[in-house]
């Protein structure tokens, strides 16, 4: 059997990574590590953020295509 000790990280796929931060650093209390914009600059699309000795990683995830009729 295998037993665990931790978890070094999770990645978390999210619409918007500047409302995830938000959410998880103003409500859930983690801190940023790092922060990672689009080419451009203009939108975050990576978040690293600490909890504990743990870090959880916010990327923005795919976008699904609208079904059409």
């Amino acid at each position: 059997m295998i037993t665990t000790k931790g978890v070094y990280h999770i990645g978390i796929p999210v619409n918007d990574v500047e409302r995830a931060v938000k959410f998880y650093t103003e409500i859930l209390g983690m801190t940023i590590a790092k922060l990672n914009r689009d080419d451009m600059g203009d939108h975050l699309n990576r978040a690293d953020l600490r909890s504990g000795d743990s870090m959880v990683v916010l990327f923005r995830g795919p976008r699904r295509k609208k079904k059409t009729r």
